[in-house]
């Protein structure tokens, strides 16, 4: 029985629709529960997909399915009852089935089943991927219906649902990689405030005196489940600041004390008094806001008798505000700033909608809460008090702030689509890179890593017949150099020896016969074994057995030379390989004319590709899909002309991947973050760390964008995400090193 990929499901799940997942949710279940599922289907089906049938004697059927992909999980659930007893029906117990990933399930189901008085079991995605290849019929399931929502993935060149979605704003995506391309240098003042900010939120509570003390990973853990984007910078500098902010020089009145001998952190007394009154000061503010709802919502409720609504109604109103800034938060600071004349009107009555179904507002009382919320929304928009304009531009700044940094669920949406597209030929130096990361933690695998995300999003790896030519040589020269200089003094090789030895897999290999798994590896051939055969090494056949495991391991496509020459100008390949021998001052030695040769081969390739993928033809938001992944540079000083000649780069920086792809955080996960951050002080407090003047040139590049018309922003997206991909000068949070204490192949 053939199985299923667990990546591509989880991809499909990530694609599907309402319908689709409804009709793979029957036969799955039904394959897994067996005969006693009985679906109901079509739009009249009593609020239900399913029921289990009762056995002989046991009555009514009381047990029923619900599919959904709605992402108010809870809303959906409570909807279901109420329908499933309207259609006259006694539910003792539904089961909720959802492509998306819900988190602490088992709370939730307790949660709803008590609020419910049915019994609540929720199927996620996590599920459905854990039980896919559960039997012939779950794999058939999905062949049926979730497989096809991938062809795109099986046919070059048509890669076509990403060409331009509605759903993803071009003039927002101008600012960001417009934004981006700016920020030659890391904004790291920036980052420091935020991060000091993001310490003493994560300090809260803490005190010597009670002894409540949190650590490092504690602090670190905690930032980054509330501010998921956190993470690409964080790490590089927290300690920094931890240091600094407990550091006796400190005078910014937000010390921190720091227990050496524990590694434990706290605030101390006078810092507390500090984030106190701030805290008191931003929850007054966000009282006086809600006293101004208050004040409105009451004039309309207490005409209709229903006081009673009062306080609901203004929840529904900072739900929905809150939603606003979530999905058109550009939009809405720069009209707050008074940058744009751009209405909110019709979209805000989608949120209050939308806010009243997460807080199940239903019936009668719906029309009323909605007439009244909106109200007070209108003049709190158009016509607002003082202490409005704070809190909203409070709400600015942490949005355009989350915005900088990538904590924005349609930013991660855009480049993870982008990625799905990509047609990537992988660089020899990240080739060996990979394969010298092999015994480090999974966590620590950055090149690694980074194959496995692209491949499993979608991207197509492209291992030509000369880059693998590169590598078998690499490892070979390696095995000559290891009998000959580290062979007979192995015993007498430690860490502080090991990092000095200039070999990137020699260095590997040391590292993981001394610091490595429990059980050491028999020796150097045992460790060039991982990745070809040993004894075939310096034959063809070793070559032969490095491809097979290289396309295996990555899920790379092998592409002969014959192939890569198609097309290709050899008077052009011949000019950059010049060129590049004059910059390297290599002509004349044979392994330098080879590899100057390789490098331009690529380069053209590239060229060459996109051609045969018909790529420039029709303008896209994502920009070129083909690429050279690798930290080759200096050939960038031979290819000056042949870039002004094509109009367009060539190379792809894996910083570009690892920064804005590999390790971003889901958009799920940043949307979770969004429904956490805003509601709560946080939303507020975090407005403090962005720079008036920072703020103002967002502003402005908004004001910019706004004019443009939509076409012309997805086009001008387009070519701002290649100068982003292609960009050598562009520093990013994370410098690519992939395993620190390797150092450079």
């Amino acid at each position: 029985m053939a199985t299923v990929n667990h990546n591509l499901v989880e991809l499909a799940l990530e694609r599907t629709d309402g319908g689709t997942f409804e009709r793979f949710a029957q036969p799955f279940f039904a394959a897994l529960t067996g005969i006693a599922f009985v679906p109901m289907g079509g739009h009249h089906d009593g609020g239900a997909e399913a029921f289990t049938e009762p056995g002989l004697f046991e009555g009514k059927a009381d047990h029923f399915w619900q599919a959904s992909i709605e992402q108010n999980h809870r809303s959906k659930i409570r909807r279901t009852v109420k329908r499933i007893v309207e259609f006259g029906r006694t539910p003792k117990q539904l089961t909720y089935c959802t492509p998306l990933i819900i988190s602490n399930i088992d709370g939730e189901e307790d949660s709803l089943s008590e609020e419910l008085g049915v019994r609540i079991r929720i199927r996620d995605g996590k599920y459905i991927v854990s039980h896919i290849n559960h039997s012939e019929q779950t794999i058939e399931a999905y062949n049926s219906y979730l497989s096809p929502l991938l062809a795109f993935l099986r046919e070059i060149g048509g890669v076509t649902i990403i060409s331009h979605s509605k759903d993803l704003p071009a003039r927002s995506l101008c600012v960001f990689l417009g934004q981006e391309i700016d920020r030659r240098r890391g904004n790291t003042e920036l980052l420091e405030a935020v991060t000091d900010s993001l310490i003493l939120w994560s300090l809260e509570g803490t005190d010597p005196d009670a002894h409540v003390f949190r650590t490092r990973e504690e602090i670190l853990e905690r930032i980054t489940t509330a501010l998921p984007a956190a993470n690409q910078f964080i790490k590089g500098t927290l300690n920094g600041r931890l240091e600094a902010l407990a550091s006796k020089s400190n005078s910014s009145g937000r010390e921190i004390r720091w227990h050496r001998g524990n590694n434990n952190y706290c605030l101390p007394y006078e810092t507390r008094k500090v984030v106190e009154q701030e805290n008191t000061e931003d929850e007054l503010l966000k009282a006086e806001v809600s006293a101004v709802f208050t004040s409105r919502i009451n004039g309309v409720l207490r005409e209709h008798n229903q006081a009673p609504l009062v306080p609901k109604a203004v929840a529904i109103c900072h739900r929905a505000v809150e939603l606003t800034f979530e999905n058109q938060g550009l939009e809405v600071s720069a009209f707050i700033q008074g940058n744009t004349d751009s209405e909110f009107h019709a979209s805000i009555s989608d949120y209050v909608d939308r806010a009243m179904d997460e807080l199940s507002v239903m019936g009668d009382e719906r029309d009323l809460i909605k007439d009244a919320s909106m109200g007070a929304l209108r003049l709190a928009f158009y016509h607002s008090q003082e202490v409005e304009r704070k809190y909203f531009s409070k709400l600015s700044r942490t949005y355009t702030l989350l915005f900088l940094l990538k904590n924005e669920p349609r930013i991660v949406e855009y480049f993870r689509r982008m990625s799905a597209d990509f047609v990537l030929y992988i660089g020899t130096d990240l080739l060996i890179r990979a394969i010298s990361e092999y015994f480090l933690p999974a966590a620590d695998r950055m090149t690694w890593n980074m194959f496995k995300v692209l491949k499993a999003a979608g991207s197509q790896l492209i291992l030509t017949e000369t880059t693998l030519e590169e590598v078998i040589s690499h490892i070979r020269a390696a095995d000559y150099e290891f009998k000959n200089h580290y062979q007979d003094m192995e015993q007498y090789v430690d860490l502080a020896l090991a990092r000095h030895v200039d070999r990137i897999l020699i260095r590997a290999y040391f590292y993981a016969q001394l610091e490595g798994p429990k059980k050491r590896l028999a020796g150097w051939r045992a460790f060039i074994g991982l990745f070809c055969t040993y004894a075939d090494l310096h034959t063809k056949a070793g070559q032969d057995s490095l491809r097979r495991y290289l396309c295996e391991e990555f899920g790379l496509d092998f592409e002969p030379t014959s192939e890569t020459l198609i097309s290709i100008d050899e008077h052009e390949v011949e000019g950059v390989k010049a060129r590049l021998l004059q910059i390297r001052g290599g002509r004349g030695r044979e392994r330098e004319e080879m590899l100057a040769y390789n490098d331009a081969l690529h380069v053209m390739r590239v060229y060459s590709k996109r051609k045969e993928l018909g790529e420039g033809v029709k303008s896209n938001q994502f920009g070129y899909r083909t690429w050279w992944l690798t930290q080759e540079m200096l050939i960038r000083r031979a290819t000056g002309e042949i870039v002004a000649k094509k109009h367009a780069l060539y190379m792809m920086r894996p910083e570009f991947i690892l920064n804005f792809i590999a390790l971003a955080p889901s958009a799920e996960a940043v949307r979770k973050s969004f429904g956490e951050i805003f509601p709560t002080l946080l939303g507020v407090r975090l407005s403090n760390r962005l720079k008036p003047e920072i703020f103002e040139k967002v502003m402005q590049r908004v004001a910019e964008a706004s004019v443009l018309g939509e076409a012309r922003a997805r086009a001008l997206v387009g070519e701002l995400s290649d100068k982003l991909k292609g960009d050598r000068f562009k520093q990013y949070e994370i410098e690519y090193k992939g395993a620190l204490r390797n150092g450079e192949s």
